[in-house]
């Protein structure tokens, strides 16, 4: 596609229905493809190249989501072949090295971790979806694939190394980025890869790819497990400047937006009217939404997005320090944290993911960060978690909480998802999956969405074996509820 001078975009299949056809509708493209046919399309739109466009459009990327609606950006060659030049010396990339490719497939990460490895001669691993969900079976994967190079979220990280694992003695280089990072977080991925140098990226869909780096040396590895890990210099030909509400140079300490200025953004937003596509261009600068500051040393920490910070009672509340002393509670695997409206104003909520090795308690969990943080930013109600709820991108999912489940409510998502998978409405009590003309790909369809959407690992085998729209409801809701 990109020798005959087209852009491309590549959806995930483990996304909902509804947010897929979002994204085809958002992009409008000539064509779409899929394992086993191609699907010309007769409403396609196409983007005219705006006068700041440094050489041709190359790709589209959907944002992650987290900030509302996914908008659909649009890359070019240029910033990639850009980002190919410098990245293999600073990070000391190779052709005898073993790359991933673990990052979400419709977001800007998915172009860094194939072109890196094919640029330079070496060899990119894919995990199977339902490897990708089981954090034990990925590392596993990980460790059987001899990988030497891995791009990872925080998130997925925490999944896979986790203490007391079997060593990746073989990995050398782990670039995170997509959230705040913290020491302890290093120190306890080292454990399981001692032989690897740690690394920490920011950018974003819109930047793209990587504007900082910083590659962890022994003060982190050894100091304080609560600090955040700094953000360190920028890319060649990349500023990154901290702009406070004010407009002025934000001092030590304060917070302040993150604004990037460099020849190599993205082209801009797509934007889809009655008329067809058209560009809204970025040009040489974008305001990224995203906090940061200085510490006293005048390095610059991130401090996620602007919308992660509340006023309760008048106190300012981080949510991602919420979720970092969420994390130190000992058995405590994964944690978020949000606001939510109550009658005597916002307070926190949290949801934690524990080892199930580990009983761990809501009061002991509520105890443990009491002890660490203000009044206010103590969650009134946390939910404890043994299934893993994580978006395709590799992020913790908030809006996945199983436990607030009932028989009734998964009941009725596994027969929209069998009827989906079959391209029909919701299935009935008592359908059948195959007699109403399911077949393999459709159960493989099926079981995916059950284990994304549900967080139960729903086999092929188990379809076949029970075909039966209520039996296999129930099967669904036994195995989660011997997960909670």
């Amino acid at each position: 596609m990109l020798l005959a001078g087209c852009q491309f975009a590549v959806l995930d299949r483990m996304y909902p229905r509804a947010r897929l056809r979002a994204m085809i509708d958002a992009c409008l493209p000539h064509a779409v493809l899929d394992e086993t046919r191609l699907e010309k399309r007769d409403e396609a739109g196409l983007a005219v190249a705006g006068p700041t466009q440094a050489g041709p459009p190359a790709y589209l990327a959907f944002t992650s989501g987290t900030t509302g609606t996914p908008k659909c950006v649009q890359g070019g060659h240029a910033a990639v072949a850009h980002y190919l030049t410098w990245s293999p010396d600073t990070f000391g990339l190779r052709a005898d090295d073993r790359f991933s490719m673990i990052s979400g497939l419709s977001h800007d990460p998915l172009v860094r971790d194939v072109f890196s490895p094919l640029s330079l001669g070496a060899q990119l691993f894919v995990p199977d979806p339902r490897t990708w969900a089981r954090p034990e079976a990925l590392a596993t994967w990980m460790r059987e694939c001899r990988l030497t190079v891995t791009h990872l979220t925080p998130t997925t990280a925490r999944r896979v190394f986790l203490p007391g694992q079997a060593s990746l003695p073989e990995l050398r280089r782990v670039v995170l980025g997509g959230e705040v990072v913290h020491a302890g977080d290093l120190q306890t991925f080292a454990q399981v890869a001692p032989g690897a140098e740690f690394t920490v990226v920011y950018g974003c869909t819109e930047t793209p790819q990587v504007v900082m780096h910083h590659t962890a040396g022994r003060d982190v590895l050894t100091g304080d497990p609560a600090a955040v890990v700094p953000l360190g210099e920028p890319a060649p030909e990349a500023e990154v400047e901290l702009v406070p509400a004010t407009g002025a140079a934000a001092p030590a300490g304060e917070h302040g937006e993150l604004v990037v200025r460099s020849p190599h953004l993205a082209f801009g937003y797509l934007r889809c009217d009655g008329e067809g596509l058209r560009l809204e261009p970025f040009g040489k600068q974008y305001a990224t939404g995203d906090l940061g500051h200085r510490d006293p040393d005048g390095r610059l920490l991130f401090a996620g997005r602007s919308d992660r910070q509340a006023k309760i009672r008048g106190a300012r509340v981080e949510l991602d320090e919420v979720e970092h002393h969420l994390r130190s509670c000992p058995g405590v695997v994964l944690a978020a944290a949000s606001v939510e409206p109550s009658g005597d104003g916002p307070r926190v909520r949290a949801t934690v993911v524990v080892r199930p090795d580990v009983p761990v308690t809501e009061r002991e969990v509520k105890k443990h960060v009491a002890a660490l943080l203000p009044t206010a930013a103590v969650p009134s109600a946390v939910t404890v978690l043994n299934a893993v709820p994580v978006s395709p991108n590799g992020k913790f999912d908030m809006n996945s909480d199983q436990s607030a489940r009932s028989a009734e409510d998964v009941a009725r998502r596994v027969r929209e998802i069998l009827g989906a998978a079959l391209g029909r409405g919701p299935l009935a009590a008592g359908d059948d999956f195959f007699e109403l003309g399911g077949d393999s790909l459709a159960a493989i369809e099926a079981a995916a969405a059950v284990e994304e959407e549900l967080g139960y690992e729903l086999s092929i085998e188990d379809i076949f074996t029970v075909s039966d729209v209520t039996e296999l409801s129930a099967l669904v809701w036994n195995g989660l509820r011997a997960d909670l």
